[in-house]
C-alpha cells in the first residue's frame, strides 16, 4: 500500500534526519567531544571536599588509637584519661571533658583535664573521656570507651577492730594469756596458724557481740617462727588484717593492714573518712 511519502524521506524520518537533509543535502554526524572540552565543561572539584559527603579538613589531626580510661572506678577515686595516639600536622594541643553515661546517653559532668576524683553522683553511671586535638587548621574529637560501673565508696568496719595479745616471753617462744578481738556485731574473724603449738590450723568466730576472746588459745605456748594471722571482716567494708610472728627472746613482730572488700591480699589502710 503507498503511503504517499518518498522512500528516502521514510528513511531520513527512522534515523533521525529532516526530510529535507535527506533530500540532496549532505550530514555529518556530531563529533565526540575531546577529553579537554569535556574536563573544561565539567564543574571544579575541591581537594577538600567529598563528593559524597561534606567538606573536612585533610590538615586537622585525626586519631589512630582511640583514648582510654585507667583507675580503680569507686567513689572517692583518682581515675585518668590517656589521650591515645593523633596524627596530623603539629603542634597539636589537647584538652579533656569528662561525661557520665547511663544505658540512655552520655552528659558532661562540668569536670575537665585529664585525671578526675570520682564522687557520689558517678556512682551507677559509667564514665567517659572525650578528648580534643587542635592545629593551627583544625580540630577533631575520640572519645574513650565507657568505664565499668562506678562503685559505691569504700568504708570501714566501723567501730574498726582491736586486736590484743597478752602473754609473756619463755625460752621456747610466746606464752599466751589471752588473744581478744573488739570488732562490731555481724562481724567475721578467721584465724590461721602456722606452728610447733598451734592447736588449729584455721579457727573461724561470727561476732553476737562487741568482744570475742580466743580461748583455744588460751594458756598455750607458740614455737619461735609460728605464725599467727587474724582476718577480720565485714560484707562491703574495709576489714583488718594483724599478723604475729614469734621471736626468740623477744616480743612476737606484728603487722597491721587492711582488707578491701573482694581482694585476698592484705593493702595498706586507706587515708580515714
Amino acid at each position: 500500500m503507498r503511503t504517499g511519502i518518498p522512500l528516502a524521506a521514510a528513511v531520513a524520518i527512522a534515523i533521525g534526519i529532516s526530510p529535507a537533509a535527506g533530500a540532496g543535502h549532505s550530514v555529518s554526524a556530531p563529533k565526540p567531544a575531546t577529553a579537554a572540552q569535556s574536563q573544561a565543561s565539567s564543574p571544579p572539584v575541591r581537594a577538600s571536599q567529598s563528593q559524597d559527603g561534606p567538606p573536612f579538613n585533610l590538615d586537622a589531626p585525626f586519631i589512630l588509637d582511640a583514648p582510654r580510661l585507667t583507675g580503680t572506678f569507686r567513689a572517692g577515686e583518682l581515675i585518668v584519661a590517656k589521650r591515645g595516639s593523633w596524627a596530623g600536622p603539629g603542634p597539636q594541643q589537647f584538652t579533656n571533658r569528662w561525661e557520665r553515661c547511663d544505658t540512655a546517653r552520655c552528659l558532661p559532668t562540668g569536670q575537665t583535664g585529664f585525671s578526675t576524683r570520682l564522687v557520689a553522683a558517678d556512682v551507677g553511671k559509667r564514665m567517659r573521656g572525650v578528648v580534643t586535638a587542635s592545629n593551627s587548621t583544625g580540630s577533631a574529637e575520640a572519645h574513650s570507651a565507657q568505664s565499668a560501673l562506678v562503685k559505691p565508696k569504700l568504708r570501714r568496719i566501723r567501730p574498726f577492730p582491736v586486736v590484743a595479745l597478752k602473754g609473756f616471753i619463755t625460752p621456747r617462744g610466746t606464752y599466751v594469756s589471752r588473744l581478744a578481738v573488739r570488732a562490731p556485731a555481724g562481724s567475721t574473724v578467721r584465724l590461721h596458724c602456722r606452728g610447733r603449738g598451734c592447736p588449729f590450723r584455721r579457727h573461724t568466730i561470727r561476732f553476737r557481740r562487741h568482744f570475742v576472746v580466743v580461748r583455744r588459745l588460751r594458756a598455750r605456748t607458740l614455737a619461735v617462727g609460728t605464725r599467727l594471722s587474724l582476718r577480720v571482716t565485714q560484707k562491703d567494708r574495709i576489714g583488718k588484717y594483724t599478723r604475729f610472728r614469734v621471736r626468740r627472746g623477744r616480743r612476737p613482730a606484728r603487722i597491721d593492714r587492711c582488707l578491701l572488700p573482694g581482694s585476698a591480699n592484705p593493702a595498706r589502710c586507706p587515708a580515714r573518712e
